[in-house]
């Protein structure tokens, strides 16, 4: 379709009823400036007004679109597929405007999950928000140290670092062979008191004695003002005999290394004598070098 010649024709089918841009304009409900743009050849009229103006010029929709009078018998026969054509073309629009529009929803979708999901990881590895890598990467070491208590997986503590209190530094006699816990035990109970059982007797001592690390669930960082360090805290459920008991859990990690743990126990149990010194022994094994009585 050429635009400069159907606006030369609108201007000319005008002048021809005596009508001005304006008078045109408002029969149209529309301003002389849209007039005068068809008329210049900047655009053409919009489809919705395409009737409306070829019944007010005195010509067909075909004549308006192509610019020049067409005799009658041709606008007869091809007006009806020139309409249709019309419709078949704005319905192809629409269905493509449909088809975009989707694809666009689809993508809002997808980022929104996307964000939701970044933040639902987020969250899980630090519950008040207080998260940074290097805190995650303690969590991580933590976990591990749950794992291998909860199947009482000796080999994978034995590759683990663990600090001394004492002395600040990470010590191999913490983790033992757990061979010698039997012999460790007989010097004991013939009252040589040589030195503090390490880790893997501790955590020997607890196997034989029947004591189950049930559980660990993971619930924040704590960033501590005075030192500048993360604590990783968590819930632990342990069970003995029969009785589950529930501690909280604090723990410091540095350079890879498990440095100070702390337990408190969660709300205010009463225990039985038994229960109550396998309660002390376990407080002992997370402060690792309190003592530990045979």
């Amino acid at each position: 379709m050429n635009v400069k010649k159907v606006g030369e024709f609108i201007k000319q089918k005008r002048k021809e009823k005596n009508l001005t841009q304006k008078e045109l304009a408002e029969k149209l409900s529309i301003t002389d400036r849209a007039v005068s743009k068809w008329e210049r050849g900047i655009c053409c009229p919009d489809i919705s007004l395409l009737k409306e103006l070829s019944s007010i010029l005195d010509i067909s929709i075909n004549e308006l679109l192509s610019g020049e009078d067409i005799e009658k018998l041709e606008i007869d026969k091809s007006e009806d597929i020139l309409l249709k054509s019309v419709k078949q073309y704005i319905s192809v629009e629409k269905k493509k405007k449909k088809k975009l529009l989707i694809i666009i929803i689809i993508l809002l979708i997808f980022y929104v999950l996307l964000i939701f999901g970044m933040y639902l990881t987020y969250n899980q590895v630090n519950k008040n928000d207080n998260i940074n890598w290097y805190s995650y990467s303690n969590k991580k070491i933590l976990d591990k140290f749950f794992v291998a208590l909860e199947n009482y997986d000796y080999e994978t503590i034995k590759e683990m670092e663990f600090e001394s209190y004492n002395t600040g530094q990470v010590e191999d006699t913490l983790i033992e062979d757990v061979n010698k816990c039997d012999e460790y035990k007989e010097q004991r109970k013939n009252g040589e008191r040589l030195s503090e059982p390490g880790i893997i007797c501790k955590l020997k001592y607890f196997e034989d004695e029947g004591l189950k690390f049930l559980s660990h669930e993971y619930l924040y960082q704590s960033y501590i003002n005075g030192t500048g360090e993360w604590a990783t805290m968590y819930d632990i459920i342990v069970e003995y005999k029969g009785t589950k008991i529930n501690y909280s859990f604090s723990g410091f990690v540095r350079n890879g290394v498990i440095a100070e743990t702390s337990i408190g126990l969660v709300g205010t149990p009463i225990f039985d004598k038994e229960t109550s010194d396998m309660s002390n022994r376990i407080f002992s094994f997370f402060s690792k070098y309190t003592e530990w009585e045979e």
